[in-house]
Order: structure tokens, then C-alpha cells, then sequence
């Protein structure tokens, strides 16, 4: 019986040992994209609600424009679109407050990840394809998921439609009543 006992022993101490080894394995492989922490949990959030609280409540646009420095500051171009926020009830530093939340959220590679088809809704275990119903033809082969090309499908989809109301407005299609 002592050998049972001592064999037991080792036993439960080696699977404590491979518990914790495959514990501290798992640890060390890098997040791709875990959830991100609730935003209104972090310090960033907070720092925005207070600035917004004790600054932008209190201060009326009118005020803001008067701010050259601001005004020229609050533009951006992008793609050949002219974009001028300087007409919206921020600073410059909200803006400032902003990027830092974006930063903490890690904004740019979400997007990033969702341009590329990647599983971005964690609570329904799949990828949003809005930029994949919005693509051109010549995007197809760019996005997969599942292993299925998302912009084929999407444009699959809209020549059937094309078809059916081409073919419905020239009359080789009718209703029947």
C-alpha cells in the first residue's frame, strides 16, 4: 500500500506540474486580437468624461471658433476628401483625449483586422464584412474567411440581383396577378 500511496503522489504532483506547464504555455503565445477591455472602463474614458464635464459643457462653439489655432488644427484629408471638424464642440485637447482612448483600444489594428476579414465580433464568433459588401470586383481574392473569398460572394450575390431586375425591366420577367 505504501507503493500505491507514494505512486499516487507522483501521480497528482505530475499532473500539477503539466496543469501548470500548459498554463504558463498558453500564457506565452501573443493575443492576436483578444476582446478589448469595456472602453468605459478605462483611464482614457475617464479622462474624456471629466473634460467633458469640466471643459466642453461649459464652453459654447461660438467661443471655439474664435480659436484660429484650433480652427486650422481641425482638418483632415484623407483619399481626396476634405474632412473640417473644426464646426464640432471639441479642443484640441479633446482630440488629443480621443486619439489616446483609440490608442488604448488599439483602433488602428481592429480596423485593420476587420478590413481584412478577421473574426472582430467576439460575441457572435465571427467577422463583420462591411468593407467586403462595399468592395469593387477587382478587390476580389483580398478577403477570406473560412476560407471562402467574402468579396466573391458579396459580388455574386449582386450580379444575381442585377440579373433578375434587368430582366424584370425588360419585360422577359412579369408579375403574374
Amino acid at each position: 500500500t505504501i507503493s500505491s500511496s507514494s505512486s499516487n503522489n507522483n501521480n497528482n504532483n505530475n499532473n500539477i506540474n503539466a496543469g501548470a506547464r500548459v498554463s504558463e504555455f498558453l500564457s506565452n503565445i501573443p493575443r492576436v486580437l483578444s476582446p478589448p477591455p469595456l472602453v468605459s472602463s478605462t483611464q482614457e474614458w475617464r479622462k474624456l468624461q471629466r473634460h467633458a464635464a469640466q471643459t466642453i459643457k461649459s464652453t459654447h462653439l461660438r467661443e471655439l471658433l474664435q480659436d484660429p489655432v484650433r480652427c486650422d488644427a481641425m482638418f483632415a484629408e484623407h483619399d481626396g476628401v476634405y474632412f473640417d471638424y473644426s464646426r464640432q464642440q471639441v479642443t484640441l485637447e479633446t482630440m488629443d483625449l480621443l486619439f489616446d482612448l483609440a490608442e488604448k483600444q488599439e483602433l488602428t489594428k481592429r480596423i485593420q483586422a476587420m478590413v481584412n476579414g478577421e473574426k472582430i465580433n467576439f460575441t457572435e464568433d465571427r467577422a463583420v464584412l462591411h468593407t467586403a459588401l462595399r468592395a469593387s470586383k477587382d478587390k476580389i481574392g483580398t478577403v477570406f474567411v473560412d476560407d471562402e473569398d467574402a468579396i466573391k460572394e458579396v459580388h455574386d450575390v449582386l450580379d444575381q440581383i442585377k440579373q433578375f431586375t434587368e430582366a424584370f425591366r425588360s419585360g422577359h420577367i412579369t408579375g403574374y396577378t
